[in-house]
């Protein structure tokens, strides 16, 4: 089994840790005090081993159990810390990559994110918002959508010209 596809039995957390040099990262745990000193101790992510841990600021429980659906509630709090404090200070979930892919994704979930905050539940609707967005990805195999049975269509515009850019999908 990938480790994306791994099952918990408990609830994922999302936590949020603040750093030295002014730095965040975004993480994601059943156990948040276990991983807390995981990363205290030098034993966590890369990110935090550059900018050591100065407090734990915020954790969020989600309703999931599965890993790869933790990622998204974990990118919606990434999604919250950039536009607050910058790319460079905030890492974590699926923006650990370079600049550039670090860029694009970001582009590709703005419309996203921007359109939950406006929510009672935001992350909750980030989540559902991808899941259905990654649905009709996956059903289209990222060819031409249809404008009339599609609710996110900017943001399948723009996952289009993302893929068209990294000749992913049906752009091989």
């Amino acid at each position: 089994m990938k480790k994306k596809e791994r099952v918990f039995e408990k609830n994922i957390n999302i936590y949020a840790l603040q750093l030295e040099n002014d730095c965040y990262y975004i993480g994601q745990s059943i156990d948040v005090s276990r991983r807390l000193e995981e990363h205290k101790q030098g034993k966590g992510a890369y990110f935090t081993k550059l900018n050591p841990v100065i407090s734990l600021i915020e954790v969020f429980e989600t309703d999931t159990k599965r890993m790869i659906e933790g990622e998204f509630y974990e990118d919606f709090f990434v999604m919250k810390y950039i536009e607050l404090h910058g790319a460079e200070k905030v890492k974590g979930g699926t923006f650990l990559q370079s600049s550039k892919k670090r860029k694009s994704r970001f582009e590709f979930y703005k419309n996203l994110f921007l359109e939950s905050l406006k929510c009672e539940n935001s992350p909750k609707d980030f989540f559902d918002k991808v899941s259905i967005l990654r649905e009709e990805l996956l059903v289209n195999g990222l060819a031409k959508i249809k404008t009339d049975n599609c609710p996110n269509q900017s943001s399948l515009e723009i996952a289009e010209t993302i893929a068209r850019q990294n000749k992913a999908g049906v752009w091989r």
